[in-house]
């Protein structure tokens, strides 16, 4: 008799053997080729080398797959795991082959429990599209959302908004740092609030008026429109300037400075201040 494969009556012999259907002793492993069955398979580990096709051979429209765990634990999980870098499964999470869940036909329903939480994740930083239309009924909580086109029926509740379209306006609050030289300042980032612009012959144009003024009532006043235009390396301008506050050792009025970077705009005061600012997009 061969080692590892199970005895079957056949019937007209009193005993057969056949590589399809085995078993591993020292690891308590049952092999098999194929699985025909109508009730219930129980087991700690189902390790499969090809595909696993399930269906409900008395009603193929309506095949169930239950991952259950016991009623006190509450921690199944499906891993699809398209395979791993050496000899490690913890590398695949840094594979770049793909796994997928896909519905030929039909909707995909991703369902929890009342009062419990759908957590989508995406290890190193990885993103998560969404190639479709997005209906959400519910509320939606996260960190940072970039679509190129929004629309809401209803009401859009924040406490901040970052807003890259034309003609929009943003209430900005910030605080300047002391630097090494003796001034405080503060970097804002122009692409938070303003990443569109329009193009003509091949080149992009932002131009956008910023009104700031400090809380500690009004001792800075300032407003200016500034240009800035894809040209070459990128260049900037503040075309119109009004200014009104304390002078800087230096000669320059407390306020947005004039310089070239084309991300950030550059403000500056001779002591620590709390300043609000609009920023409104002209194009």
């Amino acid at each position: 008799m061969t080692s590892g494969q199970i005895l079957i009556g056949s019937g007209t012999n009193p005993l057969l053997q056949t590589q399809n259907l085995t078993w591993n002793n020292t690891n308590n492993i049952f092999g098999t080729t194929n699985i025909n069955a109508s009730g219930k398979i129980t087991t700690s580990l189902l390790d499969v080398s090809g595909n696993i096709n399930i269906q409900n051979s008395s009603n193929p429209n309506n095949t169930t797959i239950s991952i259950n765990s016991e009623t006190d634990s509450y921690n199944s999980k499906l891993i699809l795991g398209s395979g791993y870098i050496g000899s490690n499964p913890a590398n695949s999470f840094s594979d770049i082959s793909t796994c997928q869940i896909i519905t030929k036909r039909n909707n995909l329903y991703i369902d929890a429990a009342v009062g419990k939480t759908i957590n989508i994740n995406s290890e190193a930083n990885g993103n998560v599209y969404s190639y479709g239309a997005w209906i959400h009924k519910g509320d939606i909580s996260t960190n940072d959302i970039s679509v190129n086109t929004i629309y809401v029926k209803k009401n859009i509740v924040s406490d901040k908004i970052f807003s890259s379209n034309g003609t929009s306006k943003n209430l900005i609050k910030f605080q300047t740092k002391l630097a090494a030289n003796g001034y405080y300042y503060y970097n804002l980032d122009i692409s938070k609030y303003y990443k569109t612009g329009q193009s003509i012959g091949g080149k992009s144009y932002k131009i956008f008026n910023l009104t700031s003024w400090a809380e500690d009532g009004f001792s800075i006043i300032n407003k200016c429109t500034v240009y800035i235009s894809s040209e070459g390396s990128g260049i900037k301008y503040i075309m119109f300037y009004d200014n009104w506050g304390a002078y800087l050792s230096n000669g320059n009025q407390s306020g947005w400075q004039r310089d070239n970077s084309t991300s950030y705009m550059t403000f500056v005061t001779s002591t620590s201040k709390d300043i609000i600012t609009i920023l409104e997009n002209l194009l």
